[in-house]
């Protein structure tokens, strides 16, 4: 556990130096960098943009697939609008697995990540820090059935703009690194739907 610890720390420390240094970056850059018009605004840089996940979760491999059926997950995040294309985020999430016939499992994660969304370096002149393609990767501590472990999320989703909030699909891929058995290596996949709050129009 202690090295699953170290390695997921580690990567997520290496990601979020990379984020602050692109931001210093961006801030940096002087006006008449850019050619015909007003630069790309920086309005909403301070934003933290308010997410909810309900989702499906499945097992998909052995031992969880074959003692549980397909459950729930809800997550709450926050999103901390660095630059337009990646953002550190925060996120805690509780699920269950329906069991088969003995009780149901049961997940908790906290979680610090980054998001990365493409459309903010092709489209920087547009306020919205979240709509569009994205991916995200997370660092987690888990407790499965009570029991803690290093875990890591792998995540891509749409958002889409309607009005005052953004909601779109997403597909998350969650490994929880156990180091007994029966849960050494726990796999396990949702998709549903996500809503923001707060980002910039």
């Amino acid at each position: 556990m202690n090295r699953g610890v170290l390695g997921i720390a580690t990567l997520l420390a290496g990601l979020m130096c990379v984020t602050a240094s692109l931001a210093h970056a961006q801030q940096a850059q002087p006006r008449e960098m850019w050619v015909g018009g007003s630069p790309p605004s920086n309005e909403g840089s301070d934003r933290v943009i308010v997410g909810v996940e309900g989702a499906v979760m499945f097992p998909f491999t052995d031992p969880l697939l074959a003692e549980y059926y397909p459950g729930g997950t809800i997550s709450l995040a926050t999103q901390f609008s660095v630059t337009k294309f990646l953002m550190p985020l925060l996120r805690v999430r509780g699920g269950a697995l329906s069991a088969q016939q003995n009780e149901a499992a049961y997940l908790l994660t906290a979680s610090a990540g980054l998001r990365f969304r493409p459309r903010g370096i092709a489209h920087p002149e547009e306020p919205s820090r979240a709509s569009c393609v994205w991916a995200e990767i997370d660092a987690s501590i888990a407790a499965l059935n009570g029991e803690v472990h290093p875990a890591y999320e792998i995540a891509i989703g749409f958002d889409f703009i309607v009005d005052d909030i953004d909601f779109g699909p997403v597909v998350r891929f969650v490994h929880v690194i156990g180091e007994q058995a029966p849960y050494e290596q726990t796999y396990l996949l949702t998709g549903g739907l996500e809503i923001l709050f707060n980002d910039a129009r």
